[in-house]
Parts: structure tokens; C-alpha cells; sequence
């Protein structure tokens, strides 16, 4: 029998539902992680990638948070701790895309696109770090549209 790289190790994968963090979370598991997808709005698409998890023999977890809030990610670590006990690796793959232009910008997107792209994968990182035991990893992911 072949082991494989992740064999029975517990992931997190923030934004799974859909594009990029989908993808992670499905090669995660086909290296034999099992795989906590987060989700916020696609609730569609992290069935479908727990389906597709479960389908290759792993667990999958689908956690709903709204990453702008800190008392909902609070909780999508409580429910991961509960069911686990323990993380090995997080990718923070969430992101919101804002496309306004500068001067059509107002404060409350700029606010919400900083809360989910800088503080969640902070305040993700920090959460992760207390269940993690050494040589844990943790993979912040950002977009080419963050440089334009």
C-alpha cells in the first residue's frame, strides 16, 4: 500500500467553495488530507467539493463563516477543534474582489475588502498556530489583481 504525502492529515482551506480554493482543497485530498472547506456565500460549491472529497475516501468538513467577522471565524475554529482536535496545515485562499475605481471607492467596501483579505488570514493564522504542533504549515495565498 502506498502512503500518501498527506495521509490522514487535518486541512483547512479557506474560500473552497469555488475557483482557486476548490481546486487546493481537492488536490489536498487526493494527497490524503482530510479537508475543512470553508465557505461564506457558496454554499453550492462547498457541497460539491465535499462530495468530490468524500468521494476519494476522505473526510470533508464544510464550515461557514463570514470571514469579516472575527466572532464567526472564532467559531469556524471551535467546530473545527471539535471535530479534530488538532490542524496541520491552513491555506487562506478567501479573498474579496473589489473592482471600483479609486475615486468610486467608499469606506465600507474598503473596510470589508481589509477585513477579509488582511485581518481573517491573520486572525486565521493565530488560531491555527494553537492547534498546530510543530511542523505545521500555513500557506497564505493572494491574487495578481492585489498589485493592480
Amino acid at each position: 500500500m502506498t502512503t500518501l504525502p498527506l495521509q490522514d492529515k487535518i486541512v483547512l482551506v479557506t474560500g473552497a467553495g469555488q475557483r482557486l480554493g476548490q481546486a487546493i482543497a481537492l488536490h489536498l485530498a487526493q494527497a490524503g488530507a482530510h479537508v475543512a472547506v470553508h465557505y461564506h456565500q457558496s454554499v453550492a460549491g462547498a457541497a460539491e467539493t465535499c462530495a468530490k472529497i468524500r468521494a476519494l475516501g476522505r473526510q470533508a468538513l464544510p464550515l461557514a463563516a463570514d470571514l469579516s467577522q472575527p466572532p464567526a471565524i472564532d467559531a469556524m475554529f471551535a467546530e473545527l477543534t471539535t471535530t479534530y482536535g488538532e490542524l496541520h496545515v491552513l491555506v487562506n485562499s478567501a479573498a474579496v474582489f473589489v473592482a471600483q475605481p479609486l475615486l468610486a471607492l467608499d469606506y465600507a467596501t474598503w473596510q470589508h475588502s481589509l477585513a477579509v483579505n488582511l485581518t481573517a488570514p491573520l486572525l486565521c493564522c493565530q488560531a491555527a498556530a494553537r492547534l498546530m504542533s510543530p511542523g505545521g504549515c500555513i500557506i497564505n495565498i493572494s491574487d495578481i489583481g492585489g498589485s493592480r
